[in-house]
């Protein structure tokens, strides 16, 4: 078909300028604020009320504290913490964060911001904690300007007595929203999304707004299927054609523009936008006939920033730095969270109409929606992205050991789940309780013959619900599909399942082995249970600080094999499935066997918070800040509220604040085909920056500052090779505010500056060549 360069040139230049780090409305700010005088005062009257409320809340007592602790891995290292919020600990554990913020590298660099990104010279053990420009790191930034410099001393303390909402975003389609968009908007089944290059996962979820960034390569894999769909979309010319192919015109083709433009961008068009499709598609009908114009005006459609993102515009409100969503994107929020889709008609209607306005009105839309069939796939993607068993089908098991475990199985175990989930939330109590506990499963006849169990009568799906009183099995964590999913390939592994419970359920993340460290299993010992194995490998003292967290919680789970089968003995010895919870916040105790363990769990107000905090990193698709640590505990005291109940969670996620407001001044432009806010090719004023001198002999040099939202901004530079000969480019600059994002580009730290050089494929310029790259920057 015929190749349209306009939109590719349309999706390349937003892609990497909209691509998860230009957000609209970049994260919390990070070091705004603070006069000259509040400089020299080294520090902010309440940096300990803002210590507590924005950096110990909610991420070192979430992330650090674990092995940053008497007993943990990192207790010997210059940050030992206290558990604990009483004013004696919270003021050692204000000043030893302030000390460690004032130790800087040469470059002038925190160690306090260095370490926990993984970004130190001799790096950290814990591995990656948060990413540079992530919520959490601007926390931290702010702190360390605050304690060092007296700056930002007017970024407010976070306060759960009055709840903010987070920062605007604009977020990627994932894999996974493309494909079923694409369905619903030409019904037509879509595996193009499933063929992109992978999602980033963040907290274990796809679909995380400033991880989901677009490369060269997703930005070439959108543009071909954009072409693919649209020619297959006209392959049925008549369900999207107001007319006859044959006599097919301008007014035609506007009612395809006006029609399809709104399904696929989620609003109405505006009069620009339709003068802009309906140009395209006369400019290309002239030369190469109708049913051409209109398909490379689906492409372009397909490829506009208004079809692969979903924007946080919104409109001011009377509330200082605050802007309302539009009840477009209001209802776009709702479709993707609750459907994984776009808006149905009667979605579309309601936000027409304003009434998707007032809690009542969501809360009513909400409960319409979870009862629609189209909500189960939704559900069962938070549960496998959650619980870590979307690898159910890939994980590797030995064939020699389990010979036994072949891909019908492993599909049987996926339907059990799914059928159990949707027991649960539409037929049984819908509660979290429900779900861990529950003494019932449903089992094709296949795998009720692999789990040893007589199935009863087959149901019009296949499925036989089985009873599970009197055995080990009690709610989802026992199920095959979990069990099988966390272990290892010829053995059960206590590790895998206890750092299950403790990442997945205790919100408690693990980190990874040191470096150096043999991080193996112990081998297989016929003559040894696995319990005598793993207790033995965990007496080394370098691996016993982190096993006392996940072996006691894994051994509950003995009593299964590698891939979920029920034993009665471990090499011919009795199992031992006593365990015990320990450096948890309120599930501490010990336990026998996963009946007790799945009690414990259940009960825990932990855990509530938890599977509360989850459902937020997955429905709302962010990473917590310290204000939406907030939303996550009210939410949470609703769960408790109401009994646990699934529903009333994602219920009180749609009512909270964050749902409709989001935290800017409504200075922010909206995203524009063509990709610029201003005149496209005109060059600007680079980023505000002083003292850069003209780069090397020969090297032609021009920022162009095309996206500027006050508190970030992203700008495109083009490299001209202006001399005789190839040229190997680089170029110092400073560069205003924190780097977010790069692309075609690659930027390294060079003292007060930043040295910008070209990647494998725009390095080297012959004479008069150009090469092109963009990055995105926070102030």
């Amino acid at each position: 078909m015929r190749k349209f360069s306009p939109p590719i040139r349309i999706l390349s230049s937003l892609a990497p300028l909209l691509g998860g780090a230009a957000l609209l409305a970049t994260l919390a700010p990070a070091c705004s604020g603070g006069s000259d005088d509040d400089a020299s005062k080294g520090g902010c009257a309440n940096d300990a009320a803002y210590f507590q409320a924005n950096v110990w809340e909610p991420i070192l007592s979430k992330k650090c504290v674990i092995c940053h602790s008497e007993g943990g891995l990192a207790a010997g290292t210059r940050l030992s913490l206290q558990r604990g919020t009483d004013p004696a600990a919270m003021e050692a554990n204000f000043e030893m964060a302030k000390a460690l913020a004032a130790d800087t590298d040469a470059g002038g660099n925190s160690v306090l911001l260095l370490k926990p990104a993984n970004l130190h010279e001799n790096g950290h053990t814990g591995g990656e904690l948060m990413r540079r420009g992530s919520p959490q790191y601007q926390a931290l930034e702010t702190f360390v300007s605050r304690v060092n410099k007296g700056q930002g001393c007017d970024v407010p303390v976070a306060s759960c007595d009055v709840p903010t909402p987070g920062a605007r975003m604009l977020r990627r389609l994932s894999r996974a929203e493309y494909d079923a968009t694409i369905r619903d908007l030409f019904s037509i089944e879509s595996h193009w999304g499933a063929g992109f290059t992978a999602d980033t996962v963040v907290n274990g979820f796809d679909n995380n707004a400033a991880a989901l960034r677009v490369s060269p390569l997703l930005a070439d894999q959108a543009r071909r299927a954009a072409d693919e769909i649209a020619a297959k979309a006209l392959e049925n010319p008549g369900a999207l054609l107001s007319c006859d192919v044959a006599a097919g015109n301008t007014a035609c083709a506007e009612k395809l523009v006006e029609d399809l433009g709104r399904r696929a961008f989620r609003r109405p068009l505006t009069d620009k936008d339709k003068a802009r499709y309906t140009a395209l598609y006369e400019t290309v009908a002239a030369g190469e006939g109708f049913l051409m114009g209109v398909q490379t005006v689906i492409s372009a459609m397909l490829q506009s920033p208004h079809f692969l993102y979903r924007t946080e515009i919104g409109a001011p409100v009377e509330v200082a730095g605050e802007v309302q969503l539009t009840q477009y994107e209001i209802a776009v929020e709702l479709s993707y969270m609750l459907w994984g889709t776009m808006p149905d008609a009667e979605l579309f209607a309601a936000a027409d109409a304003g009434q998707l306005a007032t809690p009542a009105q969501l809360e009513a839309q909400a409960r319409r929606m979870l009862a629609d069939d189209r909500s189960e796939e939704a559900i069962m993607r938070f549960i496998e992205q959650w619980l870590d068993i979307e690898r159910l089908g890939v994980v590797p098991k030995d064939a020699v050991t389990f010979p036994e475990f072949d891909m019908a199985i492993r599909a049987a175990m996926r339907s059990e789940t799914r059928r159990f989930v949707q027991h649960v939330v539409r037929e049984g109590e819908g509660t979290l309780t429900e779900l861990l506990t529950a003494k019932y499963s449903f089992v094709n006849p296949e795998l009720a013959a692999f789990y040893g169990m007589s199935p009863g009568d087959l149901g019009d799906d296949g499925l036989a619900r089985v009873e599970l009183g009197g055995t080990p099995r009690a709610g989802i964590i026992t199920q095959g599909s979990v069990l099988a999913t966390h272990a290892r390939p010829n053995s059960s592994s206590p590790i895998h399942r206890g750092e299950l419970i403790r990442e997945k359920l205790l919100c408690q993340p693990l980190p990874p082995p040191p470096p150096g460290l043999n991080a193996q299993p112990p081998p297989l010992d016929p003559a040894k249970t696995g319990r005598e194995r793993y207790t033995e490998h965990s007496t080394n003292m370098a691996c016993a600080s982190c096993h006392r967290l996940v072996d006691p919680i894994g051994f509950a789970f003995e009593q299964f094999d590698g891939i979920g089968r029920l034993r009665d003995d471990d090499n011919g010895k009795p199992l031992d499935v006593s365990g015990e919870i320990v450096a948890s916040t309120q599930t501490d105790g010990a336990f026998s066997g996963t009946d007790e363990l799945t009690q414990k769990l259940a009960g825990s107000p932990e855990v509530h918070d938890c599977f509360s905090l989850q459902w937020m990193r997955f429905g709302y698709g962010v990473e917590e800040d310290a204000q939406l640590s907030c939303t996550a505990k009210a939410v949470g005291e609703e769960l408790t509220a109401s009994g646990l109940k699934v529903e009333d969670l994602i219920v009180g996620l749609v009512k909270a604040r964050h749902f409709t407001s989001r935290v800017g001044d409504g200075s922010e432009t909206e995203p524009v085909d063509g990709g610029s806010s201003g005149t496209p090719g005109t060059p600007t004023d680079p980023p505000p920056g002083t003292n850069n001198p003209p780069p090397a002999s020969g090297l032609d040099v021009v920022f162009d500052l095309n996206n500027d939202w006050g508190s970030g901004y992203c700008a495109a530079v083009k490299v001209t090779n202006k001399g005789s000969s190839p040229l190997t480019w680089s170029f110092e600059r400073e560069v205003e505010g924190t780097m977010t994002d790069i692309w075609n580009a690659v930027a390294e730290p060079a003292g007060a500056k930043t040295r910008f050089r070209g990647v494998e494929h725009n390095a080297t310029l012959d004479p008069t060549e150009v090469a092109d790259f963009g990055f995105c920057a926070t102030r």
